[in-house]
């Protein structure tokens, strides 16, 4: 896939599973035993709100917003709000 968005991660969390402040996180396997750009439902994979856009100027632009990359999400720690532009 050219030009996505990976997210949580980009690469790969061997073993699908990874250790924050003590605690293990045990999170989906989609690459053999490991976790490849956040998971099956990466960010490449959902569906994006536009925040704000602008075809005028010299600066064309779209601003697009994802949170429902809730914690827990796919095993994940915490909450995320992604914005990319």
């Amino acid at each position: 896939m050219f030009g996505a968005v990976v997210g949580r991660v980009a690469n790969r969390i061997g073993g699908a599973q990874l250790t924050l402040n003590g605690t293990l996180y045990k999170l989906i396997a989609n690459d053999g035993n490991n976790t490849l750009h956040g998971g099956p439902k990466g960010f490449a994979h959902v569906v994006w709100k536009v925040k704000k856009h602008s075809n005028k100027g010299h600066a064309p632009h779209i601003v697009f917003t994802y949170y429902s990359s809730f914690d827990g999400d796919q095993g994940f720690p915490g909450a995320v709000l992604a914005t990319a532009r």
